[in-house]
């Protein structure tokens, strides 16, 4: 659960699995909440994309670092877009390298920002449907 200013903080999901998007139908660029990263040293992203309509949409997913002396969000890692119904994993763990050829899965060895957002940018207006689940790795 967030904390009273809207923040999950590392005691509440570190090392720990925690909702990030709710499945929902979306057309437009989303970003979450801010969480706080104490201890953690990657995160991995679950996004189950239940449903897409004709067009194909293309949705690009990004950890963005927070700062709170300016309220904005800056690119730490982008992915590759996805477009239709799966499972996709979306990895940042510091120095990690992908050593299996698993589609859906992509891994980029960036250090993880102490305070985060998970953005969802969608490249269009067409419908998809998805939740994002948070897993913060040790």
């Amino acid at each position: 659960m967030p904390n009273s200013d809207n923040r999950l903080t590392a005691r509440q999901a570190g090392g720990h699995s925690f909702e990030i998007l709710p499945s929902a139908a979306r057309t437009a660029t989303v970003t979450s909440i801010e969480f706080e990263n104490i201890a953690n040293r990657g995160l991995m992203l679950l996004i189950d994309v239940t449903a897409a309509a004709a067009g194909p949409p293309s949705v690009v997913a990004s950890i963005r670092a927070y700062d709170y002396l300016t309220a904005k969000n800056f690119p730490v890692a982008t992915f590759t877009a996805f477009t239709a119904v799966g499972q996709y994993v979306k990895m940042l763990y510091p120095a990690a390298v992908k050593t299996i050829a698993e589609a859906n899965l992509e891994i980029q060895g960036l250090p993880f920002p102490a305070v985060y957002v998970v953005r969802l940018a969608h490249a269009d207006t067409v419908s998809m449907t998805y939740s994002v689940t948070g897993h913060t790795l040790n």
